[in-house]
């Protein structure tokens, strides 16, 4: 049975529906970023598909790979996914972590010679053997082909959100029934 409420009963009703919805929406385009985000962190895991040859060295970038939700007014969100725009190594130094050379690729360039030697050394645990000269000149000549792990992703997984927003839509507006009957 319906219970009879004042004018201003009322009102603080109207604006816990409009609470509920907002509280619904925000929690399922948190759980849908965070889907797309763990999809972009997979897509740089090495022998992941696609991304059999994923570059993966320091493990920076792929560290790097978040979220954020934001509202821009009453009837339009955002959810971001991508790499933190200032990111700082361990003795604190703000860094590039590169994700835009990587996702885009890069046209023919001259790369410094000793981050290509240093990558090397890496890449063969300290050996001397591993051919940096031919992959500088292979970017010097070719560039670097893209690596779209975050759109990917988003392509990956995009399928998922409506039903998450939805899910989480209904379950705020089944706890404010609870609430309120």
């Amino acid at each position: 049975m319906a219970t009879i409420c004042t004018p201003e009963q009322m009102a603080q009703r109207i604006l816990g529906i409009k609470k509920g919805c907002e509280d619904g929406i925000r929690k399922g385009l948190v759980r849908s970023a965070a889907i797309a985000e763990t999809q972009a962190k997979k897509n740089l895991t090495p022998g992941s598909t696609p991304y059999t040859n994923a570059p993966f060295d320091t493990g920076l970038l792929r560290g790097h790979i978040g979220y954020s939700v934001e509202v821009v007014s009453t009837d339009e969100w955002i959810a971001r996914v991508g790499v933190e725009a200032d990111v700082k190594n361990s003795d604190g130094v703000e860094v590039d972590t590169y994700a835009l050379y990587v996702h885009e690729g890069t046209r023919p360039h001259y790369a410094p010679m000793e981050a290509i030697q240093k990558w090397a050394e890496r890449k063969s645990r300290g050996g001397s053997d591993f051919p940096w000269f031919a992959i500088w000149l292979k970017i010097a000549k070719e560039g670097t082909e893209p690596k779209p792990f975050l759109m990917d992703a988003i392509e990956a997984t995009q399928d998922q959100y409506k039903a998450i927003i939805d899910q989480e839509y209904a379950k705020a507006l089944v706890q404010y029934a609870a609430r309120y009957g």
